[in-house]
């Protein structure tokens, strides 16, 4: 700190003193305060410091004060039962010093965010720690019948048996598996992990439990729609992400099942005391119990879906109040959390394969990258992986079974690939130039009126749901060999029935506006006896309110 000049000026504005006077000194110290309150302000004021609360008490004043960045203060008990604690908090104040990304935010919101994590650090999950678990729910394995499912152990390089038992080691000491006699097994292999920042090559250990899946009886518990989870984040500015730390391994396996998740290494043969990935029923008890868990919170401060937690606010403090009751809420609950794969407070960030802004949407530029890579698919198998990646962000892709139309034609059976196919090129490069053109989808207003957009081809129906000439939603379908003999009104008349269908949940009990090409619902209206089909189509659409717009 270099002392520059002896100044004067009244005191804080904090204190509501008008005409105290004091002396300062002009210091180069940080830039983020105003100045170091001495002990003579202290003593004039009659002030007591709430250290633990942060909070400055004067005659007429509670203040708010803060820790600074550079500031390491650790309220050490040197008692020898407590050097592990200690050390376990020291680590944990490391990790939202090193972990936690903070350059987007001013010194002040960037230590109330430090203040806020800091006191839950318990929340933080450590890799040298061991994997606690919540008593909220236990995990069940229904089967259809009492007969054992048994599959032979998978042969596996020589390369790979280090990082197995060192693995299976890992999983014994932190107690989510034991040794097993259970006449149970599942074969288990290695699968190649995403290269991380470190470049290092990691490896997941996988149980083949599909024999034990097809005799399991299926937890219906649903798992959130995509679709729901973002309508939720209209006006929305700031963002903050959670993910739990190994989440499945954090839910303990009943009792009564342990033994049917048996598997063996070359050297053993064990179970899992915790929930193991790759169970038929496994993310709906991990749904139920994040459900459970943040039950009062979501839809309203929070989404979830699966380990991951996305908190959403309009206001910076009204944030920080939502994220300190989440983690004190995940606290309670005994779940941890992998700091160094959380964000907070974001005004963009990523989450389900999306980019999220207060402005909307777009698909994750990783995940754009991923598709731009992709080779023209050379069988049925690369067909589908491509059109699963790629129908994932149909919703931001116009017409997108219509350009899809050649790629979906070779998923006929016996329909054999032609690899020269100038249609299938086309559409194959197509998908990859409008899913890379960066496209941008606003979150819905329920406060604003909806317009719907409808069109259809030869082979296909499209829709838009848009707001102030905004997309909000693409949707698409292909037409079945059925309805593509129907007549160019009769398609026409399909989208809009279609389209009301799909964007339901937006449209239902409110007013809004169809745009068409057509006048699909004239020639319906003025048909004297239509037949069963468009009756039916008649009181479909007698179910919505709304205007029609005919586009010239």
């Amino acid at each position: 700190m270099q002392v520059k000049k002896l100044c004067r000026f009244p005191i804080f504005k904090e204190f509501n003193e008008k005409d105290f006077i004091c002396e300062f000194l002009e210091c180069n110290f940080n830039k983020n305060f105003d100045g170091l309150i001495g002990n003579n302000i202290l003593t004039k004021f009659n002030c007591i410091i709430d250290y633990p609360n942060r909070i400055l008490k004067t005659n007429k004043a509670t203040i708010n004060f803060y820790q600074t960045e550079e500031e390491e203060i650790y309220n050490r008990i040197s008692y020898k039962e407590n050097e592990e604690e200690i050390f376990n908090n020291d680590v944990r104040d490391k990790c939202v010093t090193e972990f936690v990304d903070t350059n987007h935010l001013n010194g002040i919101d960037k230590n109330k965010l430090r203040n806020i994590l800091k006191r839950h650090k318990s929340v933080f999950y450590n890799e040298d720690d061991n994997l606690t678990f919540t008593s909220t729910t236990k995990h069940r394995i229904m089967t259809k019948n009492d007969i054992p499912v048994y599959s032979k152990i998978y042969r596996y390089q020589e390369i790979h048996k280090p990082e197995i038992e060192k693995q299976i080691d890992q999983m014994l000491t932190q107690g989510i598996i034991r040794a097993s006699s259970s006449p149970y097994n599942s074969p288990i292999w290695l699968v190649p992990k995403k290269l991380d920042a470190t470049n290092e090559q990691k490896w997941r250990l996988v149980i083949d439990y599909r024999k034990l899946n097809s005799v399991s009886t299926e937890d219906r518990f649903p798992i959130p729609n995509i679709d729901d989870i973002f309508d939720k984040l209209g006006r929305c500015q700031y963002f903050s992400t959670l993910d739990l730390a190994k989440g499945f391994h954090q839910i303990e396996m009943d009792e009564r099942d342990i033994y049917k998740t048996a598997f063996s290494t070359a050297n053993g043969h064990y179970e899992f005391l915790r929930m193991p990935f790759g169970l038929r029923n496994a993310p709906a008890t991990f749904q139920r119990l994040m459900n459970e868990v943040l039950k009062d919170y979501i839809g309203k401060i929070c989404i979830v879906y699966m380990d991951d937690i996305l908190i959403f606010s309009t206001s910076i403090e009204e944030h920080l109040e939502s994220l300190n009751k989440i983690l004190i809420r995940l606290k309670e609950k005994n779940l941890r959390i992998q700091i160094n794969k959380c964000n907070f407070l974001r005004q963009e960030t990523k989450f389900l394969g999306h980019m999220i802004a207060k402005e909307g949407m777009k698909p994750n530029p990783e995940k754009v990258e991923a598709i731009e890579k992709i080779l023209l698919p050379k069988n049925v198998k690369e067909i589908k992986a491509f059109l699963g990646i790629t129908g994932y962000y149909r919703r931001f892709i116009k017409d997108y079974s219509k350009v899809a139309y050649h790629i979906i034609k070779y998923l006929k059976k016996d329909m054999k690939i032609n690899h020269n196919d100038k249609d299938y090129i086309k559409a194959f490069n197509k998908l990859k130039e409008l899913i890379k053109a960066d496209p941008i989808l606003i979150h819905p207003d329920f406060n604003k009126a909806f317009t719907l957009v409808t069109d259809a081809s030869n082979f296909a129906l499209g829709a838009a749901l848009l707001q102030t000439d905004k997309v909000i939603s693409y949707a698409s379908r292909s037409l079945n060999g059925h309805e593509k003999n129907y007549s160019t009104v009769e398609k026409e008349l399909l989208a809009i029935v279609w389209a009301t269908k799909y964007f339901r949940p937006y449209l239902f009990g409110r007013h809004f506006t169809i745009k068409t090409d057509h006048r699909p619902l004239i020639w319906l209206s003025n048909l004297k006896e239509p037949n069963a089909k468009l009756q039916r189509w008649k009181i479909k659409l007698n179910e919505f309110d709304f205007d029609i717009n005919y586009i010239n």
